[in-house]
């Protein structure tokens, strides 16, 4: 287990899907002991094989849950079982944090609800994930990534002008979202630390998009404007900032929307007279006109492919990149240099590579990938015995009448 900055931290995980196994890996790849318990069947659901699409499960791929639950360990608990949920309340009992995303209510008809457990355990920090909230006339709503993309107004400026509202293609949704939650257990952890006293926290993925509107929102509530779809520029920088086709008809990222930047454009392709052309001598210009700006990055860009043109840019300070592939952008040297890309062992996959930890920078306590991602039951005796201090004939017992199973 990794002596990171969270060491110490024990957090007892119900998360599934995205959202909720995702917060908990921060907090995991940061170090805290983080056990993760499963409805008997979902642990198996998760090692299937594949990216987890509907009849794309060949045995040779890699289990669906190996990114989102690496770091943690894992038992099944029949929480219908009166065995199961005393196991249940006895590990909550020695936790810092409790997560889960079920949708509101269940985890109270259960007997679990934060009102309950901070009895048993005043100092709890209890994070739940929901689509909509636990408050509000849209709590009962139940939600996916797609659903918020679409409430939230997302959709309505991704893509093109003349296209319909586009789904960004990651369920970024549930990526803000546990993000959120993980920044919050940290401040409610230090609250606990400062007064003794643990809270909940209550988190929707609603509200995680909504916070990445900033600015298409507040153009909407101060200033009565109805923001449209920009394609491939940028809302607020337009021309200046977006993606063009390079002469190889692939694309390239090009950036010039600060003046020192478009001054530079313009002097290194050989037309230094645009930056005194009063229609993109600078920002304003440039945004008043800004068919002309992009006639202006268009036209040179076609004369180069794309490689040729990011590396004629990026060499003279202005930011450009290509429109990489995955494939292409795991093959990047910066890639392996980061060590983005660690690989572990799994009992059934083999050597598996994962995305790695963003927190590797951290000079002291570096984020790590340690462990794969747990299989049916792997960690159930020894959590029970090392957390608990169950003997193994009084597992075996619980084991026969049904707290592991249904």
């Amino acid at each position: 287990m990794s002596k990171g900055a969270l060491s110490g931290i024990r957090v007892v995980d119900l998360g599934t899907v995205i959202a909720g196994p995702y917060n908990t890996m921060q907090l995991a790849d940061l170090g805290a002991e983080v056990i993760k318990i499963e409805e008997p069947g979902a642990a198996e659901r998760r090692n299937l094989p594949g990216a987890g699409a509907i009849g794309y499960q060949s045995p040779d791929l890699v289990p669906v849950g190996s990114y989102r639950d690496r770091n943690k360990e894992a038992m099944s608990l029949n929480l219908h079982n009166p065995k199961g949920l005393e196991i249940l309340f006895q590990l909550i009992r020695t936790a810092d944090v409790v997560t889960e995303n079920f949708s509101p209510g269940t985890m109270d008809r259960l007997g679990i609800g934060y009102e309950i457990l901070k009895e048993i355990n005043p100092k709890l920090v209890y994070a739940s994930v929901s689509a909509f909230g636990q408050t509000g006339s849209y709590r009962h709503h139940r939600g996916y990534d797609i659903l918020a993309q679409a409430r939230t107004g997302f959709a309505s400026v991704t893509g093109f002008p003349d296209d319909p509202p586009t789904r960004a293609g990651n369920s970024i949704t549930d990526y803000f979202t546990g993000l959120l939650a993980a920044f919050s257990i940290l401040a409610a952890l230090n609250h606990v630390n400062s007064t003794g006293r643990g809270q909940a926290i209550d988190i929707a993925l609603f509200e995680g998009l909504f916070m990445t509107l900033e600015g298409y929102v507040e153009r909407t509530l101060n200033d009565d404007e109805v923001p449209s779809r920009q394609g491939n520029e940028s809302l607020t920088h337009g021309a200046s900032c977006g993606v063009y086709y390079a002469k190889d008809t692939n694309l390239i990222a090009i950036d010039v929307h600060r003046d020192a930047w478009w001054h530079a454009f313009c002097e290194s392709i050989g037309k230094p007279e645009l930056s005194t052309d009063p229609e993109t001598t600078d920002y304003h210009a440039r945004s008043t006109n800004p068919n002309k700006t992009r006639q202006i990055i268009s036209d040179w860009a076609k004369q180069y492919a794309a490689a040729d043109a990011e590396f004629f840019l990026t060499s003279r300070g202005i930011p450009a990149a290509r429109v990489l592939t995955l494939q292409e952008m795991v093959e990047l040297p910066y890639v392996k240099e980061r060590n983005l890309y660690p690989t572990v062992d799994h009992p059934r996959a083999g050597p598996i590579t994962l995305t790695g930890s963003p927190y590797g920078g951290l000079s002291k306590t570096p984020g790590t990938v340690f462990s794969h991602s747990p299989v049916p039951q792997e960690h159930r005796d020894t959590v029970l015995t090392r957390v608990l201090g169950y003997s193994m004939d009084y597992i075996n017992e619980l084991a026969g009448e049904g707290a592991f199973s249904v």
